[in-house]
């Protein structure tokens, strides 16, 4: 995989962060696959990544995530026009997609990214979206 943009999910950053967790070893094995030039990550999901991070391994490791994915990943600044197809996408779904999820969704129509990295099957209900997991 590459020249492709793929939207990198909280659970993937979180698993593979997480030397504990169920998905470690898959996250690190998805990891070696994909370029880090090709990584799309935006605000809120680093922000949910981090928080969860902090939680399992401390706050340090955390902020050693925080940095790694500022300087290598492409990190997307939310924007506020999306506020309204988010919530409209987070309605299609009756709440079993997140909001957080809902706007990644969002994100990766506006960017023309059909694949995410991520742990989460919720995104398995996506028309036009690929799982990789």
């Amino acid at each position: 995989m590459s020249d492709i943009l793929i939207f990198i999910d909280a659970s993937f950053i979180i698993a593979l962060a997480s030397s504990n967790d169920q998905w470690h070893e898959k996250a690190k094995n998805i990891a070696k696959k994909i370029p880090i030039k090709d990584r799309v990550i935006s605000n809120l999901v680093m922000s949910e990544a981090i928080t969860m991070i902090g939680k399992k391994v401390g706050g340090e490791i955390a902020r050693k995530i925080f940095f790694y994915i500022e300087d290598n990943y492409i990190l997307y600044q939310d924007h506020p026009f999306l506020n309204r197809r988010v919530i409209e996408t987070f309605r299609k779904f009756d709440g079993k997609l997140s909001f957080a999820d809902s706007f990644s969704v969002e994100i990766m129509k506006e960017l023309k990214i059909t694949k995410i990295v991520s742990f989460d099957s919720d995104f398995d209900e996506v028309d036009g979206i690929v799982r990789i997991h």
